[in-house]
């Protein structure tokens, strides 16, 4: 019986032996492909006069930026590159700000740069790279669900890479565990973006403070969109935010859904609309924040008294809002013809 048992076991092992083979053949034959799928795409791009856009978008390849950088001296019109999406391509690692910006001196004319769902929870400083004064000409800069504040005293080496970028126009950072003490470290950076005319803080956790550090740094006719759902900023957040409406006479969006401001905090807002003579607002988003009839009430009327013609789409589904409050609300409105889209789902 023993020497028949014996043969069995050794056949089974044999058997995953073989599959574990198998599974790392056909991983590597995922990367080859994938390896082959970015050469075909700087061929197109090469081939293209008038291209100047890469998307390598959920290729999971994190040799990447490896690959370019080998086609760079194939491909010369690699150079003209001006926008470039690597979201969810696996980078990461402590190297990783230092090898972007070593990667970015190599492209001049790169002006968008998407690196989404990536890992920069364990970065270095990029201090060894380039001085403070080195810049670069990126306008566009988004780093949305990479970990930043995963692991505390890594989180703040990020810093250092953004200020890199002083020219930028729009930059989201959305959905990466930012809170207070991540913005006030960051709010000497943020201050240098002049020509700064979208922030995208979506699902972080900068909480009334964070708030106030926004109002404190953004402001002037640039500024013009702020998205901040889900940061918990409450009644007196939504007093700082109100103060960058003031501020900014070109401010066209805010989205400001799930921060629990309540009818104080709204009406903190309306106060804002209703003294910023000639606002451009066109989109404003203030859904799930416990406001009831009052706080909605004198959101509609500062509206009717703003001058505020560019209003298109007004948000304030998930609210406290009764049906008779609902009703009023309409009513209130009624004069603006060009709001397209009212959101009052209960």
């Amino acid at each position: 019986m023993q020497n028949n048992s014996e043969p069995e076991e050794i056949t089974k092992l044999q058997d995953l032996d073989i599959n574990e083979d198998k599974d790392e053949d056909e991983e590597d034959r995922y990367i080859d492909e994938d390896e082959e799928d970015i050469l075909r795409k700087i061929e197109e791009l090469s081939s293209q006069e008038n291209n100047t856009s890469l998307n390598f978008e959920i290729n999971k390849h994190p040799r990447v930026l490896d690959i370019l950088l080998e086609a760079y001296e194939t491909f010369p019109n690699l150079r003209k590159l001006t926008d470039l999406n690597l979201t969810n391509n696996w980078l990461c690692g402590w190297s990783l700000t230092i090898e972007l910006l070593e990667f970015l001196k190599l492209f001049p004319e790169l002006v968008s740069l998407n690196l989404d769902w990536n890992d920069f929870s364990s970065v270095s400083s990029v201090s060894s790279v380039c001085t403070k004064d080195q810049t670069l000409n990126l306008k566009h800069l988004s780093i949305h669900g990479c970990y930043i504040n995963v692991i505390r005293r890594n989180s703040y080496n990020i810093i250092g890479f953004l200020e890199r970028f002083p020219k930028l126009v729009s930059l989201k950072l959305g959905d990466n565990g930012l809170d207070d003490k991540w913005m006030k470290r960051f709010e000497p950076v943020l201050g240098q973006y002049h020509d700064l005319a979208e922030l995208n803080l979506n699902s972080n956790v900068i909480g009334p403070e964070g708030a106030k550090i926004l109002a404190n740094v953004l402001q002037g006719n640039n500024f013009s969109r702020l998205e901040i759902f889900g940061n918990n900023i409450g009644a007196e957040g939504a007093a700082y935010i109100a103060q960058v409406l003031a501020q900014c006479p070109n401010f066209v969006e805010l989205k400001l859904s799930m921060n629990n401001i309540g009818d104080e905090g709204a009406s903190k807002i309306a106060e804002a609309l209703r003294n910023t003579q000639y606002l451009k607002l066109a989109s404003l988003c203030l859904g799930a924040n416990n406001i009831g009839n009052e706080g909605a009430s004198k959101i509609a009327e500062a509206l009717c008294n703003a001058q505020c013609p560019s209003l298109t789409n007004l948000n304030l589904s998930h609210n406290n809002i009764s049906d008779e409050g609902a009703k009023s609300l309409k009513e209130k409105l009624s004069p603006y013809h060009n709001l397209a889209l009212l959101k009052l789902k209960l």
